[in-house]
């Protein structure tokens, strides 16, 4: 059997706006909500972690909240995005018929092409060093 030759039409070329050569021209916050999964509803990076609803105690959680803190400015800097200041704790969400909890985190941001002055930028080692060395809490 001879295998058929097709002509296929070339695909659309598609617009990716997370690459920075696309996003010189877009203002910082387009630039945030393009990195950001989900997008950025404030120019403020957004992270979600979700959890089994079993693990999540409101009254317990500081170990919890300080290590996906970091883990937060981790992921900014993964794609490009340079934290400033504190993240911050934005609340926790009941889903799946209470099966899993969302907790949602945020931290302001400057998309790290355009920082001027990276020195500022908040880095997960440091949020460790401002915690004492760990991000596990001592009860």
């Amino acid at each position: 059997m001879v295998a058929k030759k097709t002509t296929e039409e070339p695909a659309e070329e598609k617009t990716d706006l997370r690459h920075p050569n696309l996003q010189s021209g877009m203002s910082d916050a387009d630039v945030v909500d393009a990195r950001t999964v989900g997008g950025s509803p404030d120019g403020r990076f957004h992270k979600v972690f979700v959890i089994m609803s079993r693990d999540w105690r409101p009254d317990d959680a500081d170990g919890m909240h300080e290590a996906n803190k970091v883990a937060v400015l981790d992921d900014a800097l993964a794609v490009g995005l340079n934290p400033r200041g504190d993240v911050r704790f934005d609340g926790a969400k009941e889903r799946e018929a209470r099966r899993s909890v969302e907790l949602h985190y945020s931290v302001d941001v400057i998309p790290a092409f355009r920082d001027d002055a990276p020195h500022q930028t908040t880095t997960p080692s440091k949020a460790i060093d401002d915690l004492g060395g760990s991000t596990q809490v001592e009860k």
